[in-house]
């Protein structure tokens, strides 16, 4: 019996074997090779029990391409045929097997071949090679995260069908008591309260006008919730464009995913077709609950209605999901005493502003406006024939009021700004070192670094060594004009 032979001179049988094929053998993948959508959907959707992905994507891989695998087999039993024949004397002509060989021996052979045959399926290669056109993860409490689609309305800017309730730009009293259910329902977690909070932010903040603009991340979300003209549809969400397998492994993993503040991702608000401006800015890392996590993938060709099919966005950092062992933050309802205080607070500061810009308006008979979106800003415009010290005098005089957020003159004859981090003052002449020096005397701090950058268009006036250039700080805010009648 030839199994005879085979189990009595295993051991030199097998040495023959590695020596052929010291590596075992491997299937062949070049650069061209990467997994499809549908092979990851194969692979995910019938895992066996508590098959790791990549256990499943070998085997599919095996169940596909099983003509190489007997092809593998097959090679070991030649090497096997010869070692017969070189040590038996047996005399064995491989093609014809069927021939010399019972049924029953072929068969052995064979069993015994593919028991010795090793081999190595390359998914690393593959996985290399698979770049993802578009994943998104869409953050939410709820089994579909569908259900937060109007979720996002109280904070929208647009009002037409007013829903807007809580607006950075325009909170009111009344706006809080009209949500403070939704706030503070501890079973039904509002996302942007949620996101505050993961930054280290109480919601209250992200309408306190000092604490918003010296944060980066208070900042951005203001200009997410604020600077889209329509509906905010959908809800909270993490777009990688370009994301690497590893991003894949990630959302389809088995521990929270974290979001690393340094990483170029688009956060912010999307839907089926619509999308806001996506720029929110982290300050530390966005640890996400796995039970939050709704992920859809894009190898080729994302939906029409996808956040890449409807923004057409560059790429972002490939590295943007990756899977962490730390918790996530423990979510808390918002403050709603804390709200109320701070949106009053905010109501007495524009209170305020706009009765000095009523005073305004009537000593210098220019038109004063007030932006009610941040600061909040005064801005009087048509200063054309007023000299600079002229509008150096009026800039104190509204500082003398409380007001530290201030711009004189236009785009055009020249704008002098002044907040608390920034002075700049731009115009189509150069401005001279004497009123540089005036200038220089409006700072907060001593000892101010003021310098100038011209390049034809804009003189532009900046401190601590900073340059601020071209930015104009009531670009897309919500200015009202004030007139003889206060608000």
């Amino acid at each position: 019996m030839l199994i005879k032979i085979l189990e009595e001179n295993e051991k030199e049988i097998k040495e023959a074997i590695k020596k052929e094929y010291p590596h075992g053998q491997s299937y062949y993948f070049d650069y061209r090779d990467q997994f499809s959508e549908q092979f990851l959907e194969n692979a995910l959707n019938y895992r066996e029990n508590d098959e790791s992905l990549d256990s499943a994507l070998e085997r599919i891989i095996e169940e596909e391409r099983w003509e190489e695998r007997e092809e593998f087999v097959e090679n070991v039993e030649k090497v096997i045929v010869e070692w017969l024949n070189e040590n038996k004397n047996m005399n064995l002509n491989f093609e014809t097997l069927e021939e010399e060989l019972t049924q029953e021996e072929r068969e052995e052979l064979k069993e015994f071949a593919m028991e010795n045959t090793e081999y190595d399926i390359d998914i690393d290669t593959l996985k290399k090679n698979t770049v993802f056109e578009e994943i998104t993860v869409h953050i939410s409490p709820n089994k579909y995260y569908e259900d937060d689609y109007n979720k996002m309305n109280k904070y929208q800017a647009f009002d037409y069908y007013e829903e807007s309730k809580i607006c950075p730009d325009s909170i009111t009293v009344e706006g809080v008591e009209e949500v403070k259910e939704d706030l503070t329902d501890i079973e039904n977690p509002d996302m942007i309260n949620w996101l505050v909070q993961t930054q280290g932010y109480e919601l209250p903040d992200l309408y306190d006008f000092e604490k918003v603009e010296n944060s980066k991340f208070l900042k951005s979300l203001k200009e997410e919730l604020t600077d889209y003209t329509t509906v905010l549809e959908g809800g909270l969400s993490v777009t990688a464009i370009g994301g690497d397998f590893e991003s894949f492994e990630a959302i389809v993993g088995n521990k929270n995913l974290v979001i690393k503040p340094d990483t170029k991702a688009y956060i912010g608000i999307s839907g089926w077709g619509t999308a806001s401006g996506l720029n929110i800015q982290l300050e530390k890392e966005l640890v996400i609950p796995r039970e939050w996590v709704h992920a859809e993938y894009y190898i080729d060709t994302p939906s029409s209605y996808s956040v890449q099919g409807t923004c057409g966005l560059i790429r972002s950092d490939e590295n943007v999901f990756r899977e962490t062992s730390n918790k996530a933050i423990e979510y808390k309802p918002a403050d709603i005493e804390k709200l109320l205080k701070t949106v009053q607070k905010r109501e007495e500061k524009l209170q305020e502003a706009f009765h000095i810009a009523e005073k305004l308006e009537k000593n210098t008979g220019l038109p004063v406006l007030v932006s009610t979106s941040s600061g909040p800003f005064i801005l009087i415009e048509k200063t054309e024939k007023m000299e600079i010290q002229k509008k150096i005098e009026l800039l104190n005089e509204i500082r003398g009021n409380g007001i530290n957020h201030i711009i004189i003159g236009n785009k055009n004859d020249g704008r002098l700004f002044f907040s608390p981090n920034e002075i700049e003052y731009n115009k189509k002449n150069k401005i001279n070192s004497e009123e540089f020096g005036e200038l220089t005397n409006l700072s907060f701090k001593e000892k101010q670094k003021i310098e100038v950058l011209n390049d034809g268009k804009t003189d532009l006036i900046i401190d601590k060594g900073n340059l601020i250039y071209g930015k104009n700080p009531l670009e897309n805010d919500m200015d009202k004009k004030i007139s003889t009648k206060i608000r």
